[in-house]
């Protein structure tokens, strides 16, 4: 092999590494309806919630049902974290019903943190983490 491929083809393999290993990938879980022993108001306004459980925050986004938000950034290294969602377009159906995100303290250096920030399609709104 001529010594520019063998060049070409070291600094494309070393180019591949450091660009799959700069993508942090978000442990999280996502589960229909609300966390174990949460109860909302029959009358609810859809505002987005947060819980600290164990080592764990759990997020409660709303929307309708059959187009689930779905967690696209987490921005840990600010104060507080910011953590963006998006729904999906297209046919939805008009019900207001929500979903948990389950995220791992460690995606905040090992504490869950006392406020977050959420942002669903770009409408940011400040939260307390609740016990």
């Amino acid at each position: 092999m001529p010594r520019r491929s063998v060049i070409a083809a070291a600094v494309l393999l070393g180019a591949l590494a450091l660009g799959g290993c700069s993508r942090h990938v978000i442990e999280v879980e996502h589960i229909d309806g609300l966390p174990d022993g949460v109860t909302v108001p029959v009358v609810n306004d859809g505002a987005p919630m947060a819980f600290a459980s164990d080592d764990r925050l759990q997020i409660v986004t709303w929307g309708s049902s059959s187009c689930r938000p779905e967690l696209v950034d987490l921005t840990a290294e600010v104060d507080p974290p910011k953590i963006a969602f998006t729904t999906p377009r297209g046919s939805c159906t008009d019900d207001l019903a929500p979903t948990t995100f389950v995220l791992s303290a460690v995606e905040f250096g090992g504490t869950v943190p006392s406020r977050v920030v959420i942002e669903i399609d770009g409408t940011r709104s400040t939260v307390d983490v609740r016990d």
